[in-house]
C-alpha cells in the first residue's frame, strides 16, 4: 500500500511538473512574439512573472537559463513532428507525401512558435553544448524514407541524395530565420514562402536526377 501511495505522489507531482512547464513556455512565446517587448530583455524571471509562477520555480524548470528553454521549445516541435511521422507510417501514406508532410509540418509548427523559434534555431548549438539536450535527428528518418524511393526514382547514392535535399532544406529554413520587412533581400523570405517552398521541395530535388 505504501509503495501505491508513493507512486500516486511521484504521478501527481510529474503532471504537475509537466503542467507549470507548459505554462511557463506559453508564458515565453507569448514574450517572444510580442512586438513591444525587446527579446533582449527577455529572461527566466520575466517569463515566470509573466506565468504568474515565482521566479525560483522558473530556474526550477530551467537550470540553464534561456538556453533550456530553446531546448524546450525545440523539442516540442521534435516530439510533434515525430507522433505525425508515426501515424503517417501507420496509415501507409506514399513515401512522397511522408517527406512532404515532413518538410511541411516542420515549417508550419515553426512557424507557429514565430520569433520563438527564431531564437531557438539560432541557439541550437549553444543549447546542445549544454549537454543537457539531444533531439532526435531528421536526418536519418529522411534518409530511412529516400531509401524506399530508391528504385523508383533510379536514386543511385541515397546518401548524397539524402544530403541534399535536408541540406536544401535546413537553407530554406535559416532564410526564412533571417526575414526582416524592411530588407529588400530578405523581406522576401515570408512565412508563405517557407511553406511553398517546402512543398515543392522533395519534386524539385527529383527533377535533379533525371
Amino acid at each position: 500500500m505504501k509503495n501505491i501511495s508513493e507512486d500516486g505522489r511521484a504521478l501527481r507531482a510529474q503532471k504537475e511538473f509537466k503542467k507549470i512547464n507548459q505554462k511557463l513556455i506559453n508564458s515565453a512565446l507569448e514574450l517572444f512574439n510580442d512586438i513591444e517587448i525587446d527579446d533582449k530583455s527577455i529572461n527566466i524571471t520575466l517569463i515566470a512573472k509573466n506565468a504568474n509562477c515565482a521566479v525560483a520555480t522558473g530556474y526550477n524548470h530551467f537550470p540553464n537559463g534561456m538556453l533550456d528553454v530553446y531546448g524546450t521549445l525545440i523539442q516540442n516541435v521534435n516530439e510533434i513532428i515525430q507522433k505525425e511521422l508515426e501515424q503517417n507510417l501507420e496509415d501507409n501514406i506514399s513515401r512522397e507525401d511522408i517527406i512532404t508532410k515532413l518538410f511541411v509540418e516542420t515549417s508550419r509548427y515553426t512557424i507557429q512558435y514565430g520569433n520563438a523559434a527564431r531564437k531557438s534555431l539560432f541557439a541550437l548549438k549553444e543549447v546542445v553544448e549544454t549537454g543537457d539536450w539531444k533531439f532526435g535527428d531528421p536526418y536519418l528518418t529522411l534518409k530511412i524514407l529516400c531509401e524506399d524511393l530508391k528504385q523508383k526514382y533510379s536514386i543511385n547514392n541515397v546518401e548524397n541524395f539524402t544530403v541534399q535535399l535536408y541540406t536544401n532544406y535546413l537553407g530554406l529554413l535559416f532564410s526564412w530565420m533571417r526575414y526582416q520587412e524592411d530588407s529588400i533581400v530578405f523581406s522576401i523570405f515570408t512565412d508563405e514562402w517557407l511553406l511553398n517552398r517546402s512543398k515543392e521541395l522533395l519534386e524539385i530535388n527529383l527533377l535533379t536526377l533525371k
